[in-house]
């Protein structure tokens, strides 16, 4: 689920409206250099998406079947979405300024580029 959010900038005091999150069909990437946004969908994603859904529901219906080791899950759940996620971002490539498009990279003020930044929470946009 994704968020719309008024947001200012510490650093320059820039006030701009925050798109964070992907959706139900989609995914946000954002450049670690300028924060550029990039929407991409499942299906844009192809083969790594489709490895990635298949793989989560495998787990859930096993898990849902035994008695789940929650030591285990979480550390092969760490290494599978680290994977993932560097399958999506070399498929995503770069941003016109040079930056790589990450799936986890953090917002920044579009004027500045800064990443301190406060959010307006009571005036929060959902949006899936």
């Amino acid at each position: 689920m994704g968020t719309l959010s008024k947001t200012t900038c510490l650093q320059c005091g820039h006030t701009f409206v925050d798109r964070s999150g992907g959706g139900r069909l989609f995914h946000q990437f954002r450049c670690e250099n300028c924060g550029e946004s990039k929407f991409v969908s499942h299906k844009e994603l192809g083969e790594a998406y489709d490895r990635y859904a298949y793989k989560s529901i495998q787990d859930l219906f096993e898990e849902l079947q035994n008695e789940p080791n929650f030591e285990i899950e979480r550390e092969h759940e760490k290494d599978y979405e680290k994977d993932y996620e560097k399958d999506v971002e070399n498929i995503v490539g770069r941003c016109k300024c040079g930056g790589r498009y990450l799936l986890h990279a953090p917002s920044r003020c579009p004027k500045c580029h800064s990443t301190q930044l406060e959010r307006d929470d009571s005036d929060t946009i959902f949006y899936d």
